[in-house]
C-alpha cells in the first residue's frame, strides 16, 4: 500500500470503533494542533517515576493543543486517477478550522511574530488513531504549504495546498528583443542586442539558443548587451545575414529522461544551496555499543523519510561538532535507524562524538539548475521516481525538447514528459508522485476486497463502457520542426482484434510528444508503449464501485493494487461467462474516504492486463558473508547455485546496471 503504517497503527485500524485525530504541523511553530490532544511515545524523562506511566506507551504531548474543529475542517478526501488523460485530479487542498482561544492564533499567526508570514509556510497534515503515538503511528495526508488564512469570529481557517499545486509555475520565460548591430553570415564571436536580462544560460540539461528570422543560433555566453560564442545555422536552419533592428527570441533545448528532468526542474531554483537544517546529536556513535563509519545521528524517528532524502544527496556539518568533523557538502551513501533515532551515512570518516548539538544542512542531488520551481524534496516522492526509473528506464524516451515559448511546468511534466512514456502524475504519501501504466504488480501485504470488507455488496456490479478508457488505436505525433509549428513524424498502432470485436469505428488516443526525435530506438519504444496502451484500453476496462470499511480503505491510495474476491459477493465474471469469479489483481483508480464518519469507497479497474495472470518481478539473490563492507559485498553460495557453479556467475549479466 502507498501509505506505510506502523504495526501499532495497523492494530488501531482493526478496532471496531476508531476515533481519529487530525494533526496540523506548521513549520517554525512549536505547537502541534489537533482535533484532540496529540499523544506521543513515552520516553524516560517524560514522566515522574512511580506514577504508573509505562515506558514505550503513549502519553499526551505537552506541545499539543486541541484547537482543530471538525466542523469547518475538510473531512472527505477524494482521489481520482485519469491515466488515459496523462495525470490525475485529486485533493488539491485541505482546510483546517482552528479555534482562536483568547486570540492566541491571531497573535502568533500575524506576520513577523513567529514566522515571517503564515502564507507560503510549510505545513503537514496527519491522521492519528486516538491512543497511538505521533509521529510513529500517524499517517501523513498532506505535505504542502499554507495558501490561505481567514481570521473569523473566534476561529482561524488555514488552507494547506497539496504540493502538486506547486508545479503550477512558469519556467524559462520567453525573452524577445532586437539586434543593435548587423550580424553578418559566418560571424561567430558575438551579436549585440538591446536586452539579455532573463535569458537563462546553458547548463546541465539545458542548451541556450536565439532565433533571428529563420535562423537558430546556439550561444555559449551572455553579457549585458550581447550574446557570445555563436554556433550558426543550427537545427537544420541556414546561416545568413541579419540587420540591426531585426527581432530575436529565446529558444531552449532541454535534453534528458522524464524522471531526471522532472526532478531537476521541480527541486532546482532556490537561492539557497540547502533545503533543510537539522541538529545532529551524535557522530558515528549510533548507540552506547555501536559505531557506524560516516554516520550522523539525529533524534528523529526517520530523518530519511521526513526530509525525503535519497542516496546521492549531500550533507554538510556547519558547526557544533569537533573541528575535524566540520565538512562541506559530502555525498550521502546510506541511511539507518534504531530505537534511539535515525542516521545518515556520509561518504566520510569522522571522529566519534556523543551528546553534541551539531548544525547540519542537506542539499538535493537534483538541485543543479539555476531555474526551477524550488519545491522541497520532502514534498516530492523522490523514491518512487527513482524506483520507476530503475525498473522501466529502458522504455523511457531520451527527450530532446525545443522550448519555443514560456514553459508551464505542470503541463510540461504531465503532458510532455510523463504521458508519452505511459507515466502519469498521482498523489502518493501526501507528496508529488508518479505512476506508470503497466501490468499491476502486487506490493507487500496487499488488501483483499471481499464480502468481509465490502459494505454495499447487494448493490455492486461490474461495468464496461466505450465512452471511457476505451481506444482501439494509438497515434503518436512527434519530432516537431524547429521553425514551423508542425510535427514531422507520426506513428499509428491499431488493434485489429478490438476493431473486429467492438464495432464502433475508430477510437484513437492521440499523444503529442514534440521532444521525441525520429530514431530507430524511439520508433521501437513507441511501438512497445502503444502496445501497452492497447493492452489496457482495447476491450473496454472493467470497473466496479465498492463501499468498503474504513480500515480497508485508509491506507490505500489511487494507483495501488489490491485483490478482488468477486466470488464472495457473487460478481459476474464475463471472462468465463459465469459467477465463479476468479480472483483478480485490480487497480484503484478512485478513492473517497471521510475522516469523520468513516465512510469510504473505491473504484477498482481491471485493464485486461490481469484477467488471467498474476504479474511479478524476480531477480538473482545471494546471502552476504563476513567481511562485507559498504563498498564491497562478500557473497556465499545460495539460492540454486550448484557445486559446479560460482555464486558470482548469477550476477555477471548485470555488471554495470
Amino acid at each position: 500500500m502507498a501509505l506505510e503504517l506502523s504495526v501499532e497503527a495497523e492494530a488501531f485500524l482493526q478496532q471496531t470503533n476508531i476515533v481519529g485525530n487530525i494533526i496540523l504541523e506548521l513549520d517554525g511553530f512549536d505547537s502541534l494542533f489537533g482535533s484532540i490532544k496529540v499523544s506521543k511515545l513515552v520516553k524516560i524523562g517524560d514522566f515522574v517515576i512511580g506514577d504508573g506511566t509505562k515506558i514505550g506507551g503513549a502519553i499526551t504531548d505537552d506541545k499539543s493543543k486541541d484547537y482543530i474543529s471538525l466542523t469547518g475542517t475538510t473531512n472527505n478526501i477524494r482521489q481520482q486517477l485519469n491515466q488515459d488523460k496523462g495525470g490525475s485530479s485529486s485533493v488539491t487542498s485541505f482546510k483546517i478550522r482552528l479555534i482562536d482561544k483568547n486570540n492566541e492564533l491571531t497573535r502568533i499567526f500575524s506576520p513577523g511574530i513567529t514566522v515571517p508570514d503564515i502564507l507560503g509556510n510549510d505545513a503537514t497534515v496527519y491522521w492519528q488513531a486516538k491512543g497511538s503515538k505521533h509521529p510513529e503511528d500517524s499517517a501523513r495526508l498532506f505535505v504542502g504549504v499554507v495558501s490561505f488564512a481567514f481570521f473569523g469570529q473566534g476561529f482561524v481557517d488555514i488552507r494547506v495546498d497539496h504540493p502538486e499545486q506547486l508545479k503550477r509555475q512558469e519556467l524559462l520565460p520567453k525573452v524577445t528583443g532586437k539586434l543593435t548591430a548587423n550580424l553578418d553570415q559566418g560571424v561567430t564571436s558575438s551579436v549585440s542586442v538591446d536586452i539579455t536580462s532573463g535569458v537563462i544560460p546553458a547548463q546541465d540539461a539545458l542548451e541556450t539558443y536565439i532565433r533571428i528570422n529563420d535562423e537558430i543560433i546556439k550561444i555559449d555566453g551572455i553579457t549585458n548587451n550581447s550574446f557570445t560564442g555563436l554556433t550558426r545555422g543550427q537545427l537544420n536552419t541556414i546561416d545568413t545575414n541579419h540587420e540591426s533592428g531585426d527581432e530575436f527570441e529565446t529558444f531552449y533545448r532541454l535534453k534528458g529522461g522524464p524522471m531526471d528532468l522532472s526532478l531537476k526542474m521541480m527541486v532546482s531554483g532556490s537561492n539557497e544551496d540547502y533545503f533543510a537544517e537539522e541538529t545532529a546529536i551524535r557522530i558515528e556513535s549510533i548507540s552506547a555499543l555501536e559505531n557506524v563509519q560516516g554516520a550522523v545521528f539525529f533524534n528523529e524517528i526517520d530523518i530519511e523519510d521526513r526530509l525525503g532524502l535519497v542516496v546521492g544527496d549531500f550533507i554538510e556539518i556547519v558547526s557544533g561538532a569537533d573541528p575535524s568533523n566540520i565538512i562541506g557538502f559530502t555525498e550521502i551513501i546510506g541511511f539507518g535507524k534504531n530505537s534511539l533515532g535515525s542516521y545518515v551515512i556520509a561518504n566520510h570518516d569522522f571522529t566519534p562524538e556523543t551528546d553534541i548539538e551539531a548544525l547540519v544542512r542537506f542539499k538535493s542531488k537534483y538541485n543543479v539548475l539555476s531555474f526551477g520551481a524550488s519545491i522541497k524534496p520532502y514534498q516530492i516522492d523522490i523514491k518512487q521516481f527513482e524506483t520507476l526509473e530503475d525498473t522501466y528506464s529502458s522504455q523511457f524516451f531520451d527527450y530532446d525538447y525545443y522550448i519555443k515559448d514560456t514553459m508551464k511546468l505542470k503541463e510540461f511534466m504531465d503532458e510532455k514528459l510523463f504521458y508519452p512514456c505511459s507515466l502519469f502524475s498521482l498523489p502518493r504519501k501526501g507528496r508529488i508522485s508518479v505512476g506508470i501504466s503497466a501490468p499491476p504488480i502486487l506490493g507487500p501485504n496487499p488488501k483483499t476486497i471481499n464480502s468481509k470488507t465490502i459494505t454495499n455488496a447487494s448493490k455492486i456490479g461490474m461495468q464496461r463502457t466505450i465512452n471511457e478508457a476505451f481506444y482501439n488505436s494509438i497515434a503518436y505525433k512527434y519530432n516537431d520542426d524547429s521553425i514551423e509549428e508542425k510535427f514531422i513524424s507520426a506513428t499509428v498502432t491499431t488493434s485489429e482484434d478490438s476493431v473486429r470485436r467492438i464495432n464502433v469505428g475508430n477510437r484513437t488516443l492521440t499523444i503529442e510528444a514534440e521532444g521525441i526525435r525520429d530514431t530507430d530506438l524511439n520508433r521501437n519504444k513507441i511501438e512497445n508503449i502503444s502496445t501497452r496502451f492497447l493492452d489496457r484500453y482495447q476491450f473496454g476496462a472493467e470497473k466496479i464501485q465498492v463501499d468498503v470499511n474504513f480500515k480497508t480503505a485508509f491506507d490505500i491510495e489511487v494507483g495501488d493494487t489490491c485483490i478482488l474476491d468477486g466470488e464472495s459477493v457473487q460478481l459476474a465474471d464475463i471472462t468465463q461467462g459465469s459467477r465463479n469469479f476468479l480472483q483478480r489483481v485490480m487497480e484503484v483508480t478512485n478513492r473517497s474516504i471521510n475522516l469523520k464518519n468513516g465512510k469510504a469507497s473505491l473504484e477498482l479497474t481491471d485493464t485486461n492486463l490481469s484477467t488471467r495472470a498474476r504479474y511479478g518481478v524476480f531477480s538473482p539473490a545471494s546471502y552476504t558473508g563476513s567481511g562485507s563492507t559498504t563498498s564491497e559485498l562478500v557473497i556465499k553460495k545460495s539460492f540454486g547455485t550448484t557445486e559446479l557453479e560460482q555464486e558470482k556467475d548469477k550476477w555477471s549479466d548485470y555488471i554495470g546496471q
